[in-house]
């Protein structure tokens, strides 16, 4: 006769760090409205989640004149591409128990790295092959090139346990465009109730997989933000000092949000 007993589920590094990722997921797309994807697997390349940033264009490069001049082109979601600026994200999530030094930083820049080495590869391949073709189009010459050149491209590194004073030296003086999110959020809870009922000895119990506990299956409650930070490569570089983040203080903690010329930037980008 089957006895009847109950197995608590051991939490796996892949359970942990998966609903982190879906956490700094809902953070980035939700709040920051970045439109990024889960990598994983084991051929990510390093990469935990990637996609696209739409950010409005100012009508006038920050130079002489006063900020009273810069207008944002477009603050909701819009499908006129020309008004707005879209930046590749790559981000990297770490779900770990203390802060993460200088390492963590240079794994990051060596990603960014690659990628641009091969994007610079594949855009010069893709624009020879293209030249002669199109060599009668100059205009649809110049679209493939613009389609195909991602160089505004910017590294996120996510902490679940925040930074240390070396990585944030360290950042600074990086020349990749770089932005340090520490978010507290996201660990993988599991109570009594998350337990698993197992016919012993001869168990064929197929359904557990829809006992695995997973931010997905929660209440989704605002993120806390304990830190948001740029580097002069992200904010002097890519965004040309066109926006800046702002604090705001709430009952469950801090929250940043994308602020230009004034006025708080919404969801920006073609509609998907």
């Amino acid at each position: 006769m089957a006895i009847l007993t109950k197995l608590k589920r051991r939490r796996t590094t892949l359970d942990i760090g998966t609903s982190f990722e879906k956490h700094v997921s809902d953070y980035l797309n939700n709040e920051l409205y970045m439109n990024l994807r889960r990598i994983g697997g084991a051929n990510d390349g390093g990469i935990d989640l990637k996609g696209w940033w739409w950010l409005p264009k100012p009508k006038y490069k920050f130079g002489p004149q006063s900020q009273s001049q810069i207008q944002i082109q477009s603050q909701n979601r819009s499908s006129d591409i020309e008004n707005l600026k879209r930046i590749r994200v790559i981000v990297q999530c770490k779900a770990e128990k203390k802060s993460l030094g200088p390492r963590a930083i240079r794994e990051l820049e060596g990603v960014m790295n690659n990628l641009n080495y091969r994007n610079n590869r594949l855009l010069t391949s893709s624009t020879e092959s293209l030249s002669f073709e199109l060599s009668q189009d100059k205009n649809l010459l110049q679209e493939e090139e613009e389609r195909l050149n991602i160089k505004d491209s910017i590294g996120i590194l996510c902490s679940q346990s925040g930074f240390t004073k070396q990585t944030m030296l360290y950042s600074t003086s990086s020349n990749i465009p770089l932005m340090l999110i520490h978010l507290p959020g996201g660990k993988l809870e599991i109570d009594d109730n998350d337990d698993l009922d197992v016919n012993m000895p001869n168990s064929d119990n197929t359904d557990n997989d829809k006992n695995i506990p997973g931010i997905d299956q929660k209440k989704r409650k605002e993120v806390q933000v304990e830190s948001l930070w740029w580097n002069k490569s992200l904010s002097e570089g890519i965004l040309g000092n066109s926006i800046e983040l702002r604090k705001t203080i709430k009952s469950n903690g801090i929250s940043v949000g994308l602020w230009m010329n004034g006025q708080k930037v919404g969801k920006c980008g073609p509609k998907v």
